[in-house]
């Protein structure tokens, strides 16, 4: 077995920051890197990063995470690959040691290693679902038997959904504690360029937390969780309404509205609003 012939390294891209991105490019040099770009055309990578034969790009739309995903995995034909966030900062080491547990281990799809040292309490490998996912390694002739990444999904809880899916099969998504790495998020980015999306990360938070709760769940369960947050917004939209500070509102409003749109059913269409 070789480790570099074995993993494929995906990432995944919209107007990103190219200090990072040439950084997991330097470090992961000696592995096929696969690239899907979901940049805005003046925003391609193609030539903004030294091309290198064991680099491959693929241009894509900018509909979602799960897509851009899907998409990676898909065209991965190595028996691993390692998705990493851009501002995720797993190093080969972290590589070489979840290559190690994967090659040790059965009947599992996608291992995921220990970001920030959220999971403390045991050094016990395990099975779970709801968790952030950073950084994944996938084992690919499992993950191409069965559907991948709900497309409908543009951000937030794809995970859940997905993993919780795949734990309902034979191959089941493990947690490696012990493999630690940090992640520092929202760095991904060009804030040069993608300045302010706050509004509609807000907006597609409410949408997928119900979507997804109700698609693993149901949907009473759903609106239990997403109730309190409905009153709590509606409660803060008076307040800045009394209090004259119509600024503060804005928030508040795109929270209920994606909610809103995902409790009647409609698409997780809000996109950003910038012209880049």
């Amino acid at each position: 077995m070789s480790i570099n012939k074995d993993i494929s390294i995906i990432l995944v891209t919209y107007i990103p920051n190219l200090n990072l991105l040439k950084d997991k490019i330097e470090i992961f040099k000696n592995f096929k890197i696969i690239i899907v770009d979901a940049s805005p055309k003046n925003y391609k990578i193609k030539n903004k990063i030294n091309l290198i034969d064991n680099i491959k790009i693929i241009e894509t739309e900018n509909n979602g995470q799960g897509h851009a995903n899907n998409i990676g995995i898909k065209s991965t034909n190595t028996k691993y690959a390692l998705y990493i966030d851009l501002d995720a900062d797993f190093s080969l080491q972290n590589t070489s040691e979840i290559y190690k547990t994967a090659n040790s281990l059965k009947n599992w799809s996608i291992l995921i290693p220990n970001s920030n040292k959220r999971f403390i309490n045991s050094d016990q490998i395990k099975e779970i679902d709801n968790c952030e996912a950073s950084v994944f390694f996938l084992n690919i002739e499992k993950v191409k038997k069965y559907p991948m990444f709900d497309e409908k999904i543009f951000f937030y809880f794809e995970e859940l959904d997905y993993f919780s899916r795949l734990n309902r099969t034979s191959d089941k998504v493990l947690l490696i504690p012990n493999i630690t790495f940090s992640h520092t998020q929202g760095g991904s980015v060009d804030k040069s360029i993608v300045k302010d999306v706050s509004n509609l990360q807000q907006w597609h938070y409410l949408w997928s937390m119900y979507y997804v709760n109700k698609k693993v769940y149901n949907s009473f369960y759903a609106f239990k969780i997403v109730a309190p947050l409905i009153l709590k917004d509606l409660f803060k939209i008076v307040v800045y309404l009394l209090l004259l500070k119509f600024d503060l509102i804005t928030k508040r409003y795109f929270r209920l509205s994606g909610v809103f749109n995902s409790i009647c059913g409609k698409s997780s269409f809000k996109r950003p609003g910038f012209d880049v």
